[in-house]
């Protein structure tokens, strides 16, 4: 039994097929809900039919059976089913085997055909096979199930392949685009109506050319390679053209070429040179008979068999060149059908010679040359036959054209032809015998042979070839035929060889120590006759104890047994064995002197060493004592333990087993063993002395002397008596020590300095009640160091005039003369008179600082000191256009700016201010619409009074679609600047006056990409602190440029820089700008991908990229991505800190969003996971907001506003070191039965380093309120914001502070007709005002503009 599968819902059947392709159906299995089936061997059909016998005679009605949904329908659609399973199998099989046969691992329809008609079966009766875009349609007749066979191999039912979207390139790849040549390129895509955007990486490579939706032309522009890459949603594809150019030339190496198959060298390579050199190098190759020569595709051309081709290189433009190639093959042997004959001229004189050419293939050189040495006694013509002239002997030569030859030895007249002897060459000892054999040719002869040696003294033979060797030498033995003298001759040479080999020397000791370290080992062969294997051959089995020479001298290396073997050349072998030792030299102790204490340590361990130190005979060593005084046990083979026993000395000898000796004179003693002194700690003056005391232990039996010593004997020297005498003011150590230097006790000795005398530093002084009044008086005590007595008494005289405290500092009360004493403890006395008069004093003002809004008025108060002088003061005003003063302090302000407010007397000496800022909070808002209508800025006054409205167009159009505005800027001078602009239009920055008049507009530059010039989109406007302009602008291709652009305040371009890419061809965009205090441009940029980079990068005031840092990456269910930048702050210092933001995270995901600081080097200082109270991961715990307060703390907002209010929304505080101080949640507010949290819209810093949150509830009917929290994370206030209508309230949409602690709040509707607004709160929350943003017409709508931005100046 086997599950396959569900099968319709109603009768929830399931199919097993069998290789029988027998189908059953059986009735669900209502236990487990699934169907069985087994193979009975019943069709299909046998069973529908008793299955409807069997209804009908239970009484179910035809329609049941035959119904739209009836059971023969069904067993229909079942059946259906059934064919897809195993059309699926013969597909799959199918198509894996025409992959197997593919040459590039892609289908073709020759292949997959063939296979198809294999592997059909009875099931399958007929299909269709249609080539598509991209793809394959097989369709089977029998169930009209069809399917697509991607060309990677991929098989698709087709309903699963029309409803799964796809996008793909036909090509999908150009490997050899012609350079000014041009190809289409077509998606293909299941996708109705899509939307396909194309883009190139590189249009200096190639360019595209839209024709259609699906469809491009590329143009190949440069050699190279550019990619192609077509987007649809979130579908991408890819394809990658390389451009080349056309080919103008060809040659070859070779025209025409012959290859000899009998030469070691079958292949021949052909070498083609295209021109000019940039071309496309690309050639095929091709043979027109590859049965005779073939050619791959590097030109390298191989013969097969012998004829003719010809060989065709071709361009990729189509150039050829041909290469005739001929291929032959040439005799490499040549044989004869006799190699011996013989010419009986009484019977035949003629004889046929037939030759036979090896190969048999060789079709040149093939001609044959027959010759005779002896045309006397043979001749032969060119057809090999052969005519006997004269008795005697002749060679007929047979030879090719190349050289090849084969010869017969012909005699004529006679019954031997030749004569074969074995064996050739031979070597026998002394009286060793040796039968040649000879065979007569031709065998039939019976002709006698005569034998003869060339040296009977040497070997003998006799008539029967049988040959004696009798001395050393080498002899020929001949046999000759006793009638046609024809002879044959061998070698044989008479020798000796060795029996046996024997050594001089068969066991040999070397002492290393005192032997020579080599000896000479002569080998003996017996028996001394022999005369070859000889030579001796030497070899040691460890050559690390001692090795051997070629000639026998064996030298000893080290301690160790080896076996010396020499070897003759027949290998007969003796040996030598050699044993390898050391004996001692010298022997010596590691102390030649020692000391043992009874008191103490009583014992001293000796240790022995050897010279030699390999020395490895005679080392067990002796050890002795001379004296009762010591005794010494032996504890090692080279060591020993001397003990002490009794005052005295003692000699240790130790000596080795041949004599030699060492020694070691032992003292024993008993020490101190403790040394107390009284009184360890002692003063003397300088002059003066001290005796010190000092006890040994034990105090009875040892004779051991004391030596004092003082650590500095100009400060203090000590005497063998203790006696300590002081030299100069300071502290030494005195040391106590036993004469063996191991006790010792130390005492610690001051030496003191009274004074002789004081002096001061002033003498005379003059004090004033209305100005200096007091002086400080320095007394200095002689001489400088003393340290005793030290002490000083300050009087005065007349305390009435002045006072004197114990610190010398002096204090005038009234006028008049005093004198004023110092006087030191023991008696020294110096003076100082001091005279007290009356003068001017100074002058203060309060408030010394103020804000205030153009038109507001404050009273300053100057109060002037002594209160009781009698000259006049007067008020001035640093800069009288910005704000004035009276002359009784009152305050008003003008116009913005600054202005120091100055107190002064009459006489101009005496000064105090209050620095005045005044600032017109005016608000700047940029309007949007939304519809067609024209965008604007408008100007509040302090008091929410509309002060201008001015329309916002681009040098091309003026509605609002073409013409958003996307940033807005203010100038110290109260001007504005505004980035307007919108994807594929002009973008503009444009310059305002405070007063609303345009002083100059500037479109920003454009960019070439797909063969047009196109606009950059305006992300971002910041000024910088000397009154430039950054400006961030990205294009909207991934592979089109990103820029920042420098204006001066006149609107000239300084600098334009492009981005980096984060890949290849494809660019970062600006996401956020910051300006440093040292001007500075800090980016945080952004890709199209979390996986594809973020970063910072830092450019210097003239645009020069100063580092560029990758933002971290997070891992997510095994993927990693990037954060992304969600908020950006700078510290004093310019470190940067980032709220960093995961992307998209499931609910139950493990990782948190993240801040980040980055120092002014780009280097990660440290980074933090950033959670709400109720949630430990990134998920719906977004940074909002990130915010640097003016004492270098860092307030982060936080929360997430996707999935549910129930989750807490945060505000965070760190210190600059990333440690949290504090994190609170946002308070909840009540709707619709629901406890919700309040969602974080927009987050500010005040100057008091106050936090001002506004928050939202999620509805149109939930409240909305600002929020104020203390830098301790209190709350000190809730604001709700008002409503528009009754029941529904403004949400928070931007916020800002004025310098006075105001707060701004731009609030919008859901709706553009509901309403919108500014509101203005003091510090305590209280509204001031709150003011309609006005409305715009357009057709037949009266709708409010849209707060698109808020600015504060």
């Amino acid at each position: 039994m086997k599950i396959v599968k569900k099968y319709s819902k109603k009768w929830k059947k399931v199919l097993k097929i069998k290789k029988s392709r027998t189908i059953i159906f059986l009735k669900k299995d209502t236990n487990k809900g699934e169907i069985y089936m087994k193979n009975k061997g019943i069709t299909l059909i046998a069973l529908t039919v008793t299955v409807i016998v069997l209804l009908i005679i239970s009484g179910v009605t035809i329609s049941y059976l035959t119904g739209e949904n009836g059971i023969i329908n069904q067993a229909k659609d079942s059946k259906k089913f059934a064919g897809a399973v195993e059309e699926k199998e013969v597909l799959n099989t199918s198509v894996a085997a025409a992959i197997g046969k593919s040459s590039n691992s892609k289908i073709d329809e020759v292949n997959l055909k063939k296979y198809l008609n294999q592997n059909v079966g009875d099931e399958v009766k007929d299909y269709t096979l249609e080539k598509k875009d991209g793809y394959y349609s097989v369709t089977f007749t029998a169930t009209g199930n069809e399917y697509a066979v991607w060309e990677n191999g991929t098989v698709q039912d087709m309903e699963e392949y029309q409803k799964t979207p796809y996008l793909k390139l036909d090509p999908s790849e150009l490997n050899a685009l012609e350079k000014g040549s041009s190809q289409v390129i077509k998606a293909i895509t299941n996708v109705n109506n899509s939307n396909i955007k194309w883009e190139t990486s590189n249009s200096n490579i190639v360019t595209i050319q839209k024709k259609s939706n699906t469809e491009i032309t590329v143009t190949g522009k440069n050699n190279g390679s550019a990619v192609i890459t077509a987007k649809m949603d979130k579908l991408e594809t890819k394809c990658q053209v390389t451009v080349l150019t056309s080919p103008k030339e060809i040659i070859l190496s070779n025209t025409e070429i012959t290859i000899d198959l009998s030469s070691g060298n079958k292949t021949v390579q052909i070498t083609p040179t295209i021109t000019p050199d940039s071309a496309n190098k690309n050639i095929t190759w091709t043979s027109s008979n590859t049965s005779i020569a073939r050619v791959d595709e590097f030109g390298t051309i191989t013969g097969i068999s012998n004829g003719e081709a010809t060989v065709t290189a071709k361009t990729v433009n189509g150039l050829t060149k041909i290469c005739k190639v001929k291929v032959v093959t040439s005799p490499t042997a040549i044989s004869l059908n006799k190699t011996n004959a013989v010419i009986d001229t009484t019977t035949s004189k003629n004889m046929q010679l037939t030759a036979v050419i090896t190969p048999a293939s060789a079709n040149i050189y093939t001609g044959i040359t027959w010759t005779s040495s002896n045309d006397n006694v043979v001749q032969v013509n060119q057809q090999g036959l052969v005519k006997g002239i004269s008795n005697g002997l002749a060679t007929v030569t047979a030879k090719t054209e190349n050289g090849c030859t084969a010869q017969c030895r012909i005699v004529v007249g006679a019954t031997i032809a030749g004569i074969n002897l074995a064996p050739s060459n031979s070597a026998i000892e002394i009286e060793e015998k040796l039968q040649i054999n000879a065979t007569i040719e031709p065998n039939t002869s019976e002709e006698t042979l005569i034998w003869v040696s060339s040296n009977s003294k040497v070997a003998t033979v006799d008539q029967n070839g049988l040959v004696t060797g009798k001395s050393h030498g080498t002899v020929t033995i001949t046999a000759t035929g006793r009638d046609s003298m024809v002879a044959n001759s061998v070698k044989v040479t008479v020798q000796t060889a060795p029996k046996s080999i024997s050594l001089n020397i068969t066991e040999k000791t070397i002492d290393l120590s005192t032997d020579a370290k080599s000896f000479q080992l002569i080998g003996t062969i017996s028996p001394s006759t022999a005369n070859v294997y000889l030579e001796q051959t030497w070899t040691s089995n460890d050559e690390s104890v001692a090795k051997v020479d070629n000639n026998g001298r064996v030298t000893a290396l080290k301690n160790g047994d080896a076996t010396i073997t020499v070897s003759t050349g027949n290998k007969k072998t003796a040996t030598c064995k050699v044993k390898v030792v050391t004996s001692p030299t010298g022997i010596a102790l590691d102390k030649n002197r020692a000391t043992v204490n009874l008191s103490g340590t009583k014992t001293v361990d000796l240790t022995a060493t050897l010279t030699p130190k390999t020395a490895n005979i005679y080392d067990d060593l002796q050890w002795s004592s001379d004296s009762a005084s010591a005794k010494v046990e032996k504890t090692g083979k080279y060591t020993a333990r001397v003990t002490g026993v009794s005052n005295g000395n003692a000699k240790i000898t130790v000596s080795t087993g041949n004599g030699y000796k060492a020694e070691c004179i032992v003292t024993v003693e008993t020490k101190i063993i403790g040394i107390t002194v009284s009184p360890n700690e002692a003063e003397v003056e300088v002059g003066s002395t001290v005796t010190l005391t000092a006890t040994k232990k034990p105090s009875i039996g040892s004779t051991e002397g004391l030596v004092w010593s003082s650590s500095n004997n100009r400060v203090a020297k000590v005497n063998d008596d203790g006696v300590v005498t002081g030299i100069a003011q300071g502290t030494v150590t005195i040391t106590i020590k036993s004469s063996s230097g191991l006790v010792k006790t130390k005492a610690k000795v001051t030496v003191v300095q009274s004074p002789t005398g004081i002096t001061l530093d002033k003498n005379k002084v003059a004090l004033d009640m209305s100005g200096t009044k007091t002086t400080k008086l320095n007394a200095t005590i002689q001489p400088s160091n003393a340290n005793r007595n030290t002490g000083i008494t300050w009087n005065s005289s007349n305390t009435g005039v002045a006072t004197v405290d114990q610190s010398g500092n002096v204090t005038a009360k009234a006028n008049g003369t005093t004198t004023i004493t110092a006087t030191t403890q023991n008696g020294y006395t110096a003076q100082c008179s001091i005279t007290v008069i009356t003068s001017i004093t100074s002058l203060s003002v309060s408030p010394t600082s103020k804000t205030l809004n153009i038109g507001e008025t404050v009273q300053l108060t100057g109060t002037k000191n002594p209160s009781t002088t009698s000259e006049g003061t007067q008020w001035t005003s640093s800069n009288t256009s910005v704000a004035t003063v009276n002359n009784s302090g009152l305050v008003t302000a003008k116009s913005a700016g600054t202005a120091t407010i100055t107190f002064k007397n009459s006489s101009s000496t005496k000064f105090a201010s209050c620095n005045v800022t005044i600032v017109s909070s005016d608000i700047i808002i940029g309007g949007n619409t939304g519809f067609d209508a024209t965008n604007v800025i408008l100007k509040y006054n302090n008091n929410g009074n509309l002060v201008w409205k001015k329309d916002v167009t681009t040098n091309s159009y003026s509605n609002a679609f073409k013409c958003d505005i996307n940033a807005v800027g203010t100038f110290k001078d109260g001007s504005i600047i505004v980035g307007a602009g919108a994807s594929s239009y002009d973008n503009v920055i444009i310059k305002y006056d405070k007063n609303g008049n345009t002083i100059w507009k500037k479109s920003i530059p454009t960019y070439y990409y797909n063969s047009k010039n196109q606009y950059y989109k305006i992300n971002t406007i910041n000024i910088t602190n000397d009154d430039n302009i950054i400006v961030g602008a990205n294009s909207q291709y991934d592979g089109a440029e990103k820029i920042i652009i420098k204006y001066d305040s006149n609107g000239n371009l300084i600098w334009k820089k492009t981005l980096p890419t984060y890949k290849s061809g494809e660019y970062y965009y600006v996401e956020q700008l910051l300006i440093s205090n040292d001007n500075n441009i800090i980016i945080g940029v952004d890709s199209y991908s979390d996986s594809q980079g973020r970063a910072i990068l830092k450019y210097d005031s003239n645009g020069n990229l100063i580092w560029n840092k990758k933002i971290p990456t997070y891992t997510d269910y095994g993927s990693t991505y990037f954060y992304r930048i969600a908020s950006m702050s700078l510290l004093k210092d310019n470190s940067i800190i980032i709220g960093a933001n995961c992307g998209t995270l499931r609910e139950d995901s493990t990782t948190p969003n993240a801040l980040l600081k980055y120092n002014n080097n780009g280097d990660l200082i440290w980074k933090k996971d950033v959670t709400t109270n109720t949630r430990t991961n990134g998920f719906d715990c977004s940074i909002k907001q990130v915010l640097c307060s003016t004492d270098e703390n860092i307030i982060v907002s936080a929360g997430g506003d996707t999935v549910s209010d129930s989750q807490d929304k945060v505000i965070i505080k760190y210190d600059k070191n990333g440690n949290l101080i504090w994190k609170k949640s946002v308070p909840t507010y009540y709707d619709n039965g629901e406890t919700r949290y309040y969602r974080i819209s927009t987050t500010n810093i005040n100057n008091n380093n106050e936090i001002i949150v506004g928050a939202n509830g999620s509805t149109d009917s939930s409240s909305k309120s600002l929020l104020k929290y203390d830098s301790n994370g209190n709350l000190i206030w809730k604001k709700d914001i008002p409503s528009y209508k009754s029941g529904e309230y403004y949400y928070i949409e931007k916020m800002n502070i004025t310098n006075k602690n105001e707060i701004i709040v731009g609030v919008d509707s859901y709706s553009d007709s509901q309403g919108r607004a500014i509101l203005k709160y003091n510090n305590n929350g209280e509204l001031l005002w709150k003011t309609e943003l006005p409305k715009y017409t357009y057709n037949s709508y009266n709708e409010f503009y849209r707060l698109t931005t808020l600015n504060i100046y």
